[in-house]
């Protein structure tokens, strides 16, 4: 049991960095894909970070018509996430 728990804090320590990684590549397309229309970051967007990749696939709103890969995508709701105040 003791191996299971080490294995398993192992897997979560190994993953945090990749999330970091993640949110600060985001932070970089968001600025450089969204800011113009989104100047206040995530506290001004009216769509909850987890629904964004829907929002861009459906493709519904002209301005979002830009490409994005899923990836890049996961990436700036990763940094969206981490700096959007609870609501």
């Amino acid at each position: 049991m003791n191996t299971r728990i080490l294995l398993l804090a192992l897997c979560i320590g190994l993953a945090l960095p990749a999330a970091a990684q993640d949110a600060v590549r985001g932070k970089a397309l968001f600025e450089s894909n969204c800011m113009r229309c989104h100047r206040d970051g995530a506290t001004s967007l009216k769509t909850a970070p987890a629904d964004l990749p829907a929002l861009l696939a459906d493709k519904s709103v002209r301005a979002h018509r830009f490409t994005l890969t899923e990836a890049e995508v996961q990436d700036i709701v990763a940094c969206l996430a981490a700096t959007r105040a609870p609501q």
